[in-house]
């Protein structure tokens, strides 16, 4: 049996093993480090599945933030973390209305982290992520 391509990008190499390992043996995984593997991704086949980090540095790499950025950061984090914690409050929602509720809460995070000089902390595990300030 042919198993699905996936590919895998993160700027994080801990992540990537992590990632590998829980899917290895479902999914040929190819891992991309970003952004020093980031040509990898047009010099072999499309995979079946791409996924991503949530938030991937610019090739510059991220600045750090202002103490302005950092106050309005610390401000707006609870509420868009409250929107991850409402998705699946309501047991009756449509799915539709998730999944809009989804990307809202998604482009909430993205403004957040470059906006308002937040990053991802990569040393916590999967299971534990936070913002980190």
């Amino acid at each position: 049996m042919h198993m699905r391509r996936l590919v895998f990008i993160d700027d994080d190499k801990s992540e990537l093993e992590e990632f590998s390992r829980i899917v290895r043996g479902q999914y040929e995984c190819r891992t991309v480090h970003w952004p020093q593997e980031s040509e990898e991704l047009f010099s072999r086949p499309a995979p079946d599945i791409f996924v991503s980090d949530l938030y991937l540095p610019p090739h510059t790499g991220d600045l750090e933030p202002t103490p302005a950025q950092r106050e309005e950061g610390e401000r707006i984090a609870p509420a868009v973390a409250g929107q991850f914690s409402e998705l699946y409050a309501d047991s009756t929602r449509e799915d539709k209305t998730r999944l809009r509720a989804t990307m809202a809460a998604i482009v909430a995070a993205r403004v957040l982290l470059d906006q308002h000089g937040m990053r991802w902390d990569s040393r916590l595990s999967t299971e534990s992520r936070c913002l980190r300030i």
